[in-house]
């Protein structure tokens, strides 16, 4: 013979036994417990971040108010607004809290902690984070390109770091100009023939300064050639 017991609560123990019963009387068999498996966790998974710097911050969460099962693991992952990125798995184990140090300044990250056990996961609510900015890093040389005795064309990438909103300001020995962002060409104009001049950019936000390497190129010779006045592209 067989029973079907339904309705019953993940991970739990439950005793069965059978009695046997006739006009003269009624036996039981010896006990049995058997236990459901696991199941998803269940209820409300909070995650919270504090400390937020540019490249740091800490992360704490409860436990599931239903376990329905032995945690396996608790995984921390982000996403952020740029399109087709995947995700990022900053954390995986048993711990409650984690305090991560190696995010992006200025980045904005969408966190969400999963709570699993062998039945199954919990997703948390989502916590947004936006990083605080830090000063610009990477910023490459610049490119120049004669254009007559008078004029050469200098021009740049942004830095491969902004973290925030930076300002690109091209410096030229002895003299130094400031460009309106994003600009990253400048035609400087009014210089001496055949005259040797040295160029940097430096990417500049709230936080500070991002120096490229110093650059040498020389003006033409002096001969037949188009006038340009100063200007930004």
């Amino acid at each position: 013979r067989e029973y079907y017991d339904t309705s019953l609560q993940p991970f739990t123990d439950y005793k069965y036994q059978v009695e046997a019963e006739n006009s003269a009387g009624s036996v039981l068999s010896p006990a049995v417990t058997l236990r459901t498996p696991a199941g998803s966790p269940s209820g409300d998974l909070q995650l919270y971040v504090t400390g937020i710097t540019a490249t740091s911050a800490s992360f704490s969460w409860n436990q599931p108010l239903e376990a329905n099962g032995v945690i396996q693991k608790y995984t921390l992952t982000s996403r952020t607004l740029e399109p087709g990125k995947p995700q990022e798995k900053h954390y995986e184990g048993l711990n409650r809290g984690v305090v991560l140090t190696n995010l992006r300044p200025f980045e904005y990250y969408i966190f969400t902690l999963t709570a699993c056990t062998l039945g199954g996961c919990l997703s948390s609510n989502d916590v947004k984070a936006e990083m605080r900015s830090a000063p610009p890093q990477g910023q490459g040389p610049v490119t120049i390109v004669p254009f007559n005795e008078t004029v050469l064309n200098v021009s740049w990438l942004p830095p491969s770091q902004a973290n925030g909103q930076y300002f690109p300001r091209p410096t030229v020995t002895p003299q130094e100009k400031t460009s309106s962002p994003p600009s990253t060409r400048l035609i400087v104009v009014n210089l001496q023939a055949y005259t040797e001049y040295e160029f940097q950019v430096l990417s500049e936000n709230a936080l500070g300064k991002a120096a490229s390497e110093w650059t040498r190129a020389r003006t033409l010779e002096a001969g037949n050639f188009p006038t340009f006045t100063s200007s930004e592209v």
